[in-house]
């Protein structure tokens, strides 16, 4: 008030008492403008027009009262203070002054208390305006935190030292299903299930004891209805003027739905991980930005290597520009695409992948990354091989059977047929000599062939059951060579053919092995040869090593193509047994050399060219 200049308006008939009041202000220091008005017109309009700190007026005015300037001052400026200042007025003028609203009444012949009077009415309005904006500020405050309250979705709450609810939110309802009324006086932990009593009980009482501040502690509560409500709890201590803890105020937000999804979240991402299938997520530039364990157990690859990294390098290369021209353009237009990669791990292995592959998109529709979903299928994918090439197997297997069921027959019949027709014929009783020695020979052949097909199904038989059992002694290799070669001379005679017995010098005549086995593979080679050769020559031989015995039978025959040279040494088999239909025999020929061979712990081979011959080559270790 000592640096502000006052704004006074006097109200008074005499000049001369108006220059005394001014004069006793003045001699107190005050700083002021000083209005003086004479009438009721001129105080009317001064309190229109002017804002003014304080109103002095005389009681006793022409044709006016000081009561009658009371209250027109209170009704056109109500705050400003008004002192009466008269030389007449009783005690009961001066009670009624206050009463309708003065601040204070001087008598004229103690102006010297009127500076006092002055400051201390203004203090008195100064002090009664400050009051009334702290109450306006108050009421605001209270409305807008009530309106703060009421609009909250939030519970807003206060419990006591005791841990008891002394204040809820109406919010209360909606979150727990309780009214307010329901709730006071009980306790946070009253609505708690049994298993989170404990653990949070624990938690708060840690924090309380601290005096701490409760910061994002989850609790679930059971609505009033009995489904779980989940609360994100946060509350400062209250502390009295003696420092002692009453209590605790806080708001509760409910996450339930937050918490809910996150466990959704958690299961979709437990479920990702531990997913059999690989899971990869990249962005639309191709960078991987996720990965699944399957990713990395599959490729090889850690996180590290795959995250930032391009699905590249999984690449074998087989998959073609144009395959994947035709995933771009069908991701790049929104839709899935589906195929097989036949990729390459961090190790170098090769394997199948079944994928499939799609655009994710936002909440606008816009593509922001691309997921792909792949399964090894490489199993599957040999699976299904093993499968065709079983069928393949089982087909040529039908039509082998076929073609040895018709091999039977004929090599069965044919025989019969001679010998049954020749017996007949042999009955004849003009027969001539000759005419019956040639019906014995051909019927001896016949009875030959005959014996030979049954011999051969009989072995192949015992060897397929294994109920062939190789006798191990020395053998004289080149007296064994010699009995072949005899046995066989006539043979290919009659076909013209020259048969070479070829056992170089020096060789060991004696090596460990069965007889009649070894006899019976070679027979078959030699046999075979002789029967598959038209023109040339046949030879049976012998070669020695520091490591095995060798023995070999060549001929100049029709020899094999390259393509059905893997099949020969197999159940049944001729190279083909439409072509070789010609020739008379089983066909289990090599397959029987075969199996006595290994029987004996020996291995056997072939060199043949189509339309030039074959060689066909016993093998066995010298320690045998």
């Amino acid at each position: 008030m000592n640096n502000h200049e006052l704004k006074i308006l006097c109200f008074e008939d005499l000049e001369a008492d108006s220059i005394i009041i001014r004069e006793q202000l003045s001699g107190e220091g005050l700083k002021f403008q000083f209005d003086h008005v004479t009438n009721e017109a001129e105080y009317s309009d001064k309190l229109s027009k002017v804002k003014y700190d304080i109103i002095l007026s005389d009681y006793n005015l022409p044709g006016f009262s000081g009561i009658a300037s009371l209250v027109l001052a209170k009704k056109i400026c109500p705050d400003v203070p008004f002192i009466c200042i008269s030389g007449t007025i009783g005690e009961n003028l001066a009670v009624e002054l206050m009463h309708l609203g003065a601040s204070d009444y001087i008598m004229k012949d103690h102006l010297s208390k009127l500076p006092v009077a002055v400051k201390r009415a203004i203090q008195v309005e100064h002090e009664h305006q400050t009051r009334i904006r702290a109450e306006v500020s108050l009421r605001e405050s209270e409305a807008r935190f009530r309106d703060i309250i009421m609009s909250s979705y939030d519970l807003i709450w206060e419990i006591d030292k005791e841990w008891k609810y002394c204040y809820t939110s109406g919010t209360i309802e909606n979150v727990l299903g309780y009214s307010q009324e329901e709730i006071i006086g009980k306790s946070p932990f009253d609505f708690m299930p049994e298993e989170d009593k404990e653990k949070v009980g624990s938690s708060f009482s840690k924090i309380a004891g601290e005096r701490g501040i409760i910061k994002d502690l989850e609790n679930w509560n059971l609505h009033k209805d009995g489904h779980r409500v989940c609360l994100l709890t946060n509350g400062f201590p209250i502390i009295n003027s003696a420092g002692e803890l009453t209590g605790y105020r806080g708001v509760d937000k409910d996450i339930t739905q937050r918490k809910l999804a996150e466990e959704e979240i958690r299961k979709l991402s437990r479920a990702t991980e531990q997913s059999p299938v690989s899971v990869l997520i990249t962005d639309l530039n191709g960078r991987i930005t996720y990965a699944n364990q399957s990713v990395v157990r599959l490729t090889g690859y850690s996180l590290e290597e795959l995250i930032g990294g391009n699905p590249k390098i999984f690449s074998s290369e087989e998959n073609s520009n144009e395959e994947y021209e035709d995933l771009w353009n069908t991701l790049n237009s929104g839709k899935e695409w589906k195929g097989e990669f036949h990729n390459r791990n961090k190790r170098g292995e090769l394997y199948w992948e079944s994928a499939s592959i799609s655009p994710i998109l936002d909440e606008k529709g816009r593509m922001t990354h691309f997921l792909a979903i792949k399964e090894d299928i490489t199993e599957r994918k040999k699976l299904t091989s093993d499968l065709i090439e079983a069928k393949v197997r089982a087909e040529a297997s039908d039509r082998l059977k076929t073609a040895f069921l018709n091999n039977i027959s004929h090599e069965l019949r044919t025989p019969l047929n001679g010998i049954l027709s020749l017996g007949g014929f042999l009955l004849k009783p003009d027969l001539q000599q000759d005419e019956k020695e040639a019906c014995f020979e051909v019927m001896n052949e016949s009875s030959d062939r005959l014996v030979n097909t049954i011999t051969n199904y009989m072995d192949m038989s015992l060897l397929f059951s294994g109920n062939i059992s190789a006798k191990i002694k020395p053998v004289n290799l080149t007296a064994l060579l010699d009995k072949i070669y005899q046995k066989f001379l006539s043979k290919s005679i009659g076909k013209k053919l020259e048969f070479v017995n070829l056992l170089p010098t020096g060789i060991n005549n004696y090596f460990i092995c069965d007889e009649g086995l070894l006899e019976k593979a070679i027979s078959h080679l030699v046999d075979n040869a002789i029967k598959f050769t038209v023109e040339g020559s046949i030879i049976l031989g012998a070669n020695i090593t520091d490591k095995e015995y060798e023995l070999f039978v060549k001929d100049t025959g029709l020899g094999i193509d390259a393509e059905a040279q893997s099949n020969v040494f197999k159940f049944f088999m001729q190279e083909d047994l439409a072509n070789t239909r010609g020739f008379e025999g089983s066909g289990l020929g090599l397959t029987i050399a075969k199996g006595l061979v290994e029987l004996m712990g020996g291995s056997i081979r072939m060199n043949s060219v189509k339309g030039k011959g074959s060689s066909f080559y016993l093998n066995f270790p010298v320690a045998v």
